[in-house]
């Protein structure tokens, strides 16, 4: 007989449930404004621009630094701050967080949102919003004239800085795309962090988030049954009258079959007293097994 063996270390604690739940709620708001961020931003809608304002400005190099680099034959290598793959990675990871949130919600529901893989994915999500954050602070050093060996000017100064006053409100825009890519950082940090705190701190046997809703489900049935004990068909009260089989639920089916058979103590002792002349198929003519005997003797 095979043991139940209750892995306690794929549960979540009651308290700890609800805070996975409420970061998850969090979650959704700050996705949506960064996916509105990002595309917008997506397209080059102002990255050339910004960089275009920061190199008139003396803050960094010149969008036109490749030209001259090609016209030169010259290896020349964009900045990851103004590089295309840096904006479409911004999009494509957070239409991914997006997708993932959903099915997060989904197994959070079912209660199989275990502990392990809120690790994993959140481990994921992670990495990702970290190399993020990452490649938009990054220096750019192409041009020695005009070296920028921090964030971009967008993050580090005020937008009224911008030397054409049509790029403030970009500035603003790039700004707040990392800002809140950074609150997105910190927020699957938090929960990296609590999945891991409930994987190695377990919880106790009876004290799991899905036993707690079975409990309580059951406390509304106000039946006296725990979960450890079968309660497939508690609620379903005992037959009637069938102690000592003295009412034993007999059909009219199996009292005729005992009849042809012999057993005529059902027949004599239950609810009915049939006789063999009173079925159909017993009577004269009928083609039983005692209508060719009746039919001699009277012939006698």
């Amino acid at each position: 007989m095979a043991l139940p063996i209750r892995l306690t270390f794929l549960r979540w604690r009651p308290a700890i449930f609800w805070t996975v739940v409420g970061l998850i709620i969090l979650e959704f708001p700050l996705t949506v404004a960064v996916l509105a961020l990002f595309g917008i931003a997506d397209g080059n809608t102002y990255r050339t621009k910004l960089w275009e304002d920061g190199n008139l400005n003396g803050f960094n190099s010149s969008p036109t630094a490749a030209l001259y680099a090609a016209a030169n034959h010259q290896s020349y290598k964009t900045p990851l701050i103004w590089s295309h793959f840096m904006t479409q990675f911004n999009l494509i990871i957070t239409v991914l967080c997006m997708f993932i949130m959903l099915v997060k919600a989904l197994l959070l529901y079912l209660h199989t949102l275990y502990p392990v893989l809120s690790l994993a994915v959140h481990g994921l999500e992670l990495g990702l919003w970290a190399y993020s954050v990452y490649g938009q602070q990054t220096p750019d050093m192409s041009d020695p004239a005009n070296p920028q060996p921090g964030p971009a000017w967008y993050i580090t100064k005020n937008c009224n800085v911008a030397f054409k006053k049509s790029n403030v409100g970009f500035c603003m825009q790039a700004k707040a795309s990392f800002y809140v890519a950074c609150v997105m950082l910190a927020l699957f940090a938090v929960q990296f962090l609590v999945a891991l705190q409930a994987l190695i701190f377990g919880p106790e046997p009876g004290m799991t988030d899905d036993e707690i809703d079975s409990i309580h489900t059951i406390s509304k049935m106000n039946t006296p049954i725990t979960p450890a004990r079968e309660w497939e068909m508690v609620q379903i009260p005992p037959t009637p009258g069938t102690i000592r089989g003295m009412k034993s639920p007999v059909t009219p089916r199996t009292r005729a079959f005992n009849e042809l058979e012999g057993g005529g103590d059902m027949a004599r002792t239950g609810g009915w007293n049939l006789k063999r002349d009173d079925l159909p198929w017993s009577g004269r003519n009928s083609g039983g097994r005692h209508s060719g005997g009746k039919k001699g003797r009277e012939s006698v």
